[in-house]
């Protein structure tokens, strides 16, 4: 442990002390120090809205033809997930407009 000089007043303080403990001025070691916990948060959102932005730009989605239209009867059809379970039409909820 060291002892520097204060900046405002003259005194010697110590070079681990954040503020000078006779007139209260900020040392440099204060106004060097980093939130690490805010940056490391900061570059986790950072990364992951990037990888959001990515798989949006991406333009093929697995929900991109779930809702189909039929002509013939004027109806949509939603498909919530392909399960060969649900090939007989029992099984399936249909919703009127």
């Amino acid at each position: 442990m060291a002892l520097i000089k204060c900046k405002e007043c003259g005194k010697e303080i110590s070079d681990q002390a954040t503020t000078c403990p006779n007139c209260g001025a900020k040392t440099e070691s204060a106004n060097n120090s980093i939130n690490w916990f805010g940056v490391i948060i900061g570059i986790i959102l950072f990364i992951g809205g990037l990888c959001l932005m990515l798989d949006g730009m991406n333009g093929s989605s697995s929900n991109d033809n779930r809702l189909k239209y039929d002509e013939d009867n004027d109806t949509y059809t939603y498909t919530i997930w392909e399960d060969e379970s649900f090939k007989n039409n029992d099984d399936v909820i249909w919703l009127e407009p």
